[in-house]
């Protein structure tokens, strides 16, 4: 649900489920919780994967069974209660390595310890004693300031502080920082460090198109262009 939430209002209550899907006009926003001091026009990014999350099933009835919705991850790493909720858990290897399965809630786990998943659909592959997963926190769930290192999600309509829930903007026109260089109208632009984006460099394919110029700007001004991560 998207609940009543403005999107130029953000909350400290979560009011709708995180990665939410809004429209308004030609713009379209997703639900975000932020981890650290958002700035409105900043290019937003999400968390990168979990470290040390990867497991291999242990015994347990319940863990891996198809037709079952309960898997046990054996994590290496300390995990707070629903911290993966609405995230992903992936199959890298064994028997059936490319499976995904999205994350409802999970329990809470010391480091070296098993934290019970529950899934959203059943399990459909079969794990057996090689067999090694990974999880992901949604990717809506920390949101920090870009910085290069990490995922780029979208740029923020307004400002919020740390653990507020607010509508990130994915798709469509929006006012966007940009990095030291001008922008030029109908260049692609890329992510860049401090919540910047820039124009991607000439004779480089190596970049990611986050959306295009509509206007010019010149150096460390904010600029319109049309984002496109997630329509």
């Amino acid at each position: 649900p998207q609940g009543g939430q403005s999107i130029y209002k953000s909350s400290t209550v979560q009011l709708a489920q995180l990665g939410s899907r809004k429209v308004v006009g030609d713009r379209v926003f997703r639900y975000t919780k932020a981890a650290g001091a958002i700035t409105m026009g900043d290019l937003i990014g999400g968390t990168l994967p979990i470290a040390g999350e990867v497991s291999v099933p242990s015994a347990s009835s319940d863990t891996g069974v198809v037709g079952s919705k309960v898997f046990n991850l054996y994590s290496t790493t300390a995990l707070t209660l629903n911290e993966l909720a609405e995230g992903y858990m992936i199959v890298q290897t064994g028997s059936t390595p490319g499976a995904i399965y999205r994350i409802k809630t999970n329990t809470v786990c010391t480091a070296t310890a098993t934290s019970k998943l529950n899934l959203y659909d059943t399990i459909h592959t079969t794990f057996g004693a090689t067999s090694e997963v990974s999880v992901i926190r949604n990717q809506y769930a920390q949101a920090i300031q870009y910085d290069t290192n990490g995922i780029p999600i979208g740029v923020a309509p307004i400002t919020a502080t740390t653990n507020d829930y607010f509508w990130l903007q994915t798709w469509g026109p929006a006012c966007i920082k940009h990095s030291g260089g001008n922008a030029v109208q109908g260049f692609s632009f890329v992510g860049e460090k401090t919540g910047a984006v820039q124009d991607i460099p000439d004779g480089t394919g190596e970049y990611h198109a986050l959306g295009y110029q509509i206007t010019v700007a010149t150096g460390s001004e904010h600029n319109l262009g049309f984002l496109q991560i997630a329509p």
